[in-house]
């Protein structure tokens, strides 16, 4: 059981306390690499953490997306109010959406977060990367979303150099897996096919 303290709002990838700092994406690296398969990273309250190194479709966390291929990983907002986890996705009448990835795949393992706002996720337009632009959930992972807000993702297969070929599901989240929603609001996100809030093929609970 490890716990990650996120001290820098840059989005990189240098190793723990190398760079700028320890970042988001260098703690979950870390924390799927732990035997010990528990662990806990806090961001401070109030502030936003946007991810910005481009690459989809890679499974480790490296580029894009921030996955979750090991254990049970807790990200927790510290202080007052929720921290942002935004992946800067942008509108424009020329290009569409465009935007560098989702925010969290849970490819396997738990992902549980407190008090963390999650938003500017955008999926992409192979059928494999179409679903979850908030959380995507695989079959075999589980997400626990507790007193936090997912607003603004777009499940909607359109960003810069894609055919326009509208077909995501669950902006907010897709859960194939596991997927508990505790005091937390789903709202505002956009899916061109089924689910703009939720998602659902899996196992799922909603609890005010």
């Amino acid at each position: 059981m490890a716990t990650f303290i996120v001290n820098t709002l840059i989005d990189e990838n240098n190793g723990i306390g190398v760079g700028a700092g320890t970042s988001l994406r260098e703690a979950i690296i870390a924390a799927n690499s732990n035997a010990d398969a528990n662990d806990t990273i806090q961001l401070s309250g109030g502030q936003t953490y946007k991810l910005s190194i481009e690459g989809r479709e890679e499974d480790a966390a490296i580029t894009g997306d921030l996955d979750i291929t090991n254990g049970t990983i807790v990200i927790q907002s510290v202080g007052t109010g929720n921290a942002t986890i935004d992946a800067q996705t942008k509108y424009s009448e020329f290009y569409g959406y465009y935007g560098i990835d989702r925010v969290f795949d849970v490819r396997n393992g738990t992902l549980k977060v407190s008090k963390v706002t999650i938003t500017g996720g955008l999926t992409g337009n192979a059928n494999t990367d179409r679903n979850g632009a908030g959380i995507r959930v695989n079959a075999g992972g589980a997400v626990e979303v507790i007193d936090s807000t997912i607003l603004g993702n777009w499940a909607t297969n359109l960003y810069v150099g894609s055919p326009i070929q509208p077909r995501g599901d669950g902006a907010g989240i897709w859960n194939a897996g596991s997927a508990i929603v505790t005091r937390s609001t789903i709202s505002g996100n956009l899916a061109e096919s089924f689910g703009g809030g939720i998602a659902n093929a899996g196992t799922l609970v909603v609890i005010d």
